[in-house]
């Protein structure tokens, strides 16, 4: 501690002496923390969980601040009860702020008179404190809500997505945790010994590299060896290797963020996208709609799921009354779930949509849609950045097909946890499991309580399960019933005295079973079945919010209830679709749900035409660049099972390719100088009538620009439909163009078409110097 207070034998202390002791301690620490860990804003602690429909609470915690810290020691809830939006949905941030206050009022004498030590009696504060605050900013309201904008003298501790019924999701801004010296120190670990690992490896690998390189040079003259380099710049280029390896290297350009791109130099215009391509001239992104909100051919559920319309029809029915059982009789604990997404698509389709034949390196490895993430065969990873619904992927649950004008992308899997909610909830839990023996769409169930409680709202869940329990990390649906509206039964076959649970239309797979889960603080009985045979599943309850037990001799009653549709093929009118200029291409994103046996696909029709095109079938109605094209989907099915499709969060896109392109490389470090320059670069689709390609080289280490290749030359190695070619174009420096050697180059290369509606790509990159 730098300073301290000095007491001395029969010395007077005044108050200010006292003081100081503590304001002296806070002092120190506030310089420990400031320059030894953060003079940041930042925060710990402080968990947001939802924890009503409409309200979040917030755990206890610590506020940091340029060294100070204010703490929070109790929870503190927030109701957003009188802020929900009224139609579509926002973004409310709740931020922290510091503020000294005095607390503790406790009564002390005062002393008023020194002579006669008379006293007089006041309740004073005997605690300063540093106290941590909360205040909420809203965004505004939008079907695709944004963040609101918060100043930089607060710290956001979590965002709140707030639907028109409550709080939709709750997600903690970890940007701002405080990082403490234990994690940091796990982080150093973790690099230590994967650089002890890799090191190893990568040394390794350069030597055998070099040693190749220097056989090759013994062995063949140099037109073999461009060829030969070209390849091993491609295998480099799948390992991973650093540049100044070996004076040359290879670029599939799959992803922007994993190239060698650099788009940040000035006159950069260009698409990276499984190839280098033409940027969009143009380009109009909306949410999908209906043309008509009224449409009565379709039912939108609340959650923006759009089904053609049904009616309900029960399928499972568990009615025989044989007890109650008391759900207020197991642990009243803390129950954490996570509700999982429907699966996600995404459709693109036009003139400008080439197929890159480096695509077939999606299948070398896997890819982790939700996180945007591909990992090669050997583990290494590569972060796709940008982009909501981006790239292809190849794992189990996963496909991609890729044809000429039409790319496809999908889950296989009905729910996928791509987009998972965390939620806390406390009360007592019992479950059911079930067996769905035919799939369909569950609209709702009934459950039956013999006993209801005046409160105690009931939290029910619709979960897939693991080993034949209810898994709550998987959450398919999920609703709260208020004790008010519990019905309680006395006749089991009258359809008054059941509790009807409406959900979301849920799509169920046939032969997997699913559990309903009950979670409820409140002393309700629910009816109970003897013989366990009806649903073939179990029924549980749990002691610790996680493990389930089984009791193999009961069943809970409940109905279940799908949809019953009533046309197995409806057309459906969405909202149009324009862009000035023309529309080349369009590319639809959105979570939907396509079971096995029926068929959802999109239409479009241009204005003045007669005819509805199939996205992806025969025809291509962007062939005249149309402005405007009427827009539908088309859902085919049977009465008791059909597609269905999320408006909420889709997306379409409507676009048309520019006709030129400039691309721009990061620079090249060699390992020794050279005057000696090869690029190689693969084109697909080229058509040398209409189609113009030119390269240029950077001399980065002396500044000289846009150096013009000695020679140029082209090699077919591919028809597509005999005009447009796969050609591999060398172009070729020599000390003629480059009169001082260098070791950092930089390559920019130039596209041109006569029409967006033929266009080319470059598939793959390779620069040799010798």
């Amino acid at each position: 501690m730098e300073k301290r207070v000095i007491i001395r034998d029969r010395q007077e202390v005044q108050a200010g002496d006292l003081n100081n002791f503590g304001i002296y301690a806070g002092e120190s620490f506030d310089r420990i923390v400031r320059e030894g860990l953060t003079d940041e804003k930042k925060f710990s602690g402080m968990a947001v969980a939802k924890t009503g429909v409409t309200s979040v609470t917030i755990s206890p915690g610590t506020y940091w601040t340029n060294g100070e810290r204010y703490i929070r020691e109790v929870a503190h809830s927030i109701e957003f009860l009188s802020q929900l939006p009224l139609a579509t949905k926002k973004i409310a941030a709740i931020v922290v702020i510091g503020s000294a206050i005095e607390t503790n009022i406790e009564p002390r004498d005062f002393l008023i008179d020194a002579e006669t030590g008379a006293t007089e009696p006041d309740s004073v504060a005997m605690q300063a404190l540093r106290y941590a605050e909360f205040q909420v900013v809203y965004g505004t309201e939008n079907s695709a809500p944004q963040r609101p904008t918060v100043s930089t003298d607060n710290v956001v501790i979590a965002w709140v997505t707030l639907g028109t019924t409550g709080v939709d999701a709750v997600e903690r801004a970890s940007e701002n945790d405080f990082m403490s010296l234990k994690r940091l120190d796990l982080r150093a670990t973790e690099l230590e010994v994967w650089k002890q690992a890799a090191g190893e490896q990568l040394t390794t690998l350069g030597t055998d590299i070099s040693n190749i390189n220097d056989r090759l040079r013994q062995m063949a003259d140099s037109s073999v060896l461009a060829r030969i380099f070209a390849d091993v710049a491609a295998i480099k280029d799948t390992l991973e290797l650093e540049d100044d390896y070996s004076g040359y290297g290879s670029e599939n350009f799959l992803a922007l963020d994993q190239s060698i791109t650099d788009n940040t130099v000035s006159g950069y215009y260009a698409k990276v996208e499984e190839g280098v391509r033409f940027p969009d001239a143009n380009a109009s992104a909306t949410a999908i709609q209906l043309f008509n909100p009224q449409e009565p051919s379709v039912l939108v559920a609340g959650n923006g799921l759009c089904l053609p319309r049904y009616t309900e029809v029960r399928r499972l029915n568990i009615d025989a009354y044989y007890q109650p059982l008391s759900l207020s009789q197991y642990e009243y604990q803390e129950v954490q779930f996570k509700t999982i997404a429907i699966s996600a698509k995404r459709l693109r389709f036009g003139l400008a949509r080439t197929v890159c034949n480096n695509s077939e390196f999606w299948k070398t490895g896997t890819f982790d849609y939700s996180k945007g993430i591909f990992t090669d065969k050997l583990g290494r990873t590569y972060q796709a950045l940008g982009t909501d619904f981006d790239s292809a992927y190849t794992n189990s649950k996963e496909k991609f097909i890729r044809l000429q004008q039409f790319w496809y992308d999908t889950e296989v899997e009905y729910y996928q946890e791509r987009v998972a909610t965390d939620f806390t909830v406390n009360g007592a839990m019992v479950a059911q499991t079930f067996l769905n023996t035919q799939a369909g769409w569950l609209t709702s169930f009934d459950l039956y309580f013999t006993q209801v409680a005046a409160t105690g709202n009931v939290r029910v869940l619709l979960t897939k399960t693991a080993g034949g329990k209810p898994d709550l990390s998987k959450v398919i649906a999920e609703t709260t019933i208020a004790a008010a509206n519990l019905v309680m039964g006395s006749n089991p076959k009258t359809a008054s005295h059941w509790t009807r649970i409406s959900l979301a239309p849920t799509a169920l797979e046939a032969g997997e079973r699913y559990g309903i889960v009950l979670i409820t603080s409140g002393d309700h009985y629910v009816g109970l079945t003897q013989g366990a045979n009806y649903g073939a599943g179990t029924l549980f309850y749990s002691t610790d919010g996680a493990f389930f037990q089984g009791d193999l001799t009961l069943d809970m009653m409940m109905r279940a209830n799908f949809a019953s549709f009533t046309n197995t093929r409806v057309e459906v009118d969405l909202a149009s679709l324009n862009l000035s200029g023309g529309i080349n291409d369009i590319d639809i994103a959105f979570e939907g749900i396509t079971p096995a046996g029926t068929e959802l696909h999109f239409e479009v029709r241009p204005e003045g035409s007669g005819t509805w095109f199939r996205i992806g079938g025969d025809g291509n109605p962007f062939l005249g660049l149309p402005a405007l094209v009427r827009f539908r989907a088309v859902f085919v099915g049977t009465k008791d099972l059909m597609p269905g499709f999320k408006l909420t969060g889709s997306d379409v896109t409507v676009s048309r390719p520019a006709t030129t392109f400039r691309h721009h490389t990061k620079t090249r470090n060699l390992p020794a100088a050279s005057q000696s320059v090869k690029v190689i670069c693969i084109l697909d689709y080229f058509n040398e009538a209409n189609h113009d390609f030119d390269v240029k080289l950077n001399d980065v280490q002396h500044g000289t620009l846009n150096i013009a290749p000695a020679t140029v030359v082209d090699e077919v190695i591919g028809e597509n439909d005999g005009t447009r070619k796969r050609i591999r174009r060398t172009c070729e420096w020599t000390s003629a163009q480059i009169p001082v050697a260098t070791n950092q180059i930089a390559i920019r290369s130039d596209g041109a078409i006569a029409a967006a509606t033929e266009v080319f790509h470059v598939e793959r990159m390779t620069y040799l110097t010798f």
